[in-house]
């Protein structure tokens, strides 16, 4: 094993004594902050180059609550990243001792939300739900746990022709929590004439309607933001 150029035992004490309370880290970032340090420090790497789904697997969580616990140490100022490609991450772990002596600790982070998949990984999808509290986006109708299903505003098919649509694709400014007679009666049509489609049937009255039409603006605008909670 290669020789240790930091005291271990001095580096684990100033993450439990002074780094977690001041920072503070969650039990999963803590445990994000350790696997990395395992693979940096510990074998004498300053940079590692891993991808989000590996480094879930390994702290036994999603990809997506990896990579939620990666830019939050990162604007923690715990780690870098100093670079991003279709292969992975490219991170430099900053040790307890450098943390510390930039002094203070940084305003609360804020996830970067449009980088985020919300439709593929499961906790996403539930803060989806969560957002628009058990109610159909579209008709307002109750949902339940079993009912309730997410609808691309803006369909997919359209989006793969357009520009930079694959991104904002399951983005959760497109991603609603409807009904099934909703996402089935929708389907490839654009949310606006849907919801006109549901006034003409009574299924939204006058109010109800105009309202609809402002969350939908209100959506693309990024304005209704679902809160992460972060896995543990």
């Amino acid at each position: 094993m290669k020789s240790l150029s930091f005291d271990l035992a001095q580096a684990c004490r100033d993450v439990e004594d002074r780094l977690v309370p001041r920072l503070p880290l969650s039990l999963l970032e803590r445990a994000v902050y350790y696997h990395l340090l395992r693979h940096s420090h510990l074998e004498s790497r300053r940079r590692l180059a891993l991808s989000m789904a590996r480094l879930g697997r390994t702290a036994r969580v999603s990809g997506a609550a990896a990579r939620i616990a990666v830019h939050s140490l990162a604007q923690k100022g715990a780690l870098r990243v100093v670079g991003v490609s279709k292969r992975g991450h490219v991170l430099e772990l900053r040790l307890p001792g450098q943390i510390l002596d930039a002094g203070g600790a940084p305003p609360p982070p804020k996830p970067d939300l449009d980088s985020l998949n919300f439709f593929e990984e499961r906790e996403l999808r539930w803060a989806i739900h969560r957002r628009d509290a058990g109610r159909c986006f579209y008709c307002r109708r109750k949902l339940n746990a079993r009912s309730r299903m997410l609808d691309h505003v803006q369909p997919q098919a359209v989006l793969r022709c357009k520009r930079g649509g694959m991104r904002r694709m399951h983005s959760y400014r497109n991603l609603v929590s409807c009904c099934p007679a909703c996402n089935y009666g929708k389907r490839e049509s654009p949310a606006p004439a849907f919801l006109r489609k549901l006034y003409r049937s009574g299924h939204l009255d006058r109010e109800e309607f105009s309202e609809r039409l402002r969350a939908l603006r209100s959506l693309a605008l990024g304005k209704l933001r679902p809160v992460l909670d972060a896995p543990m």
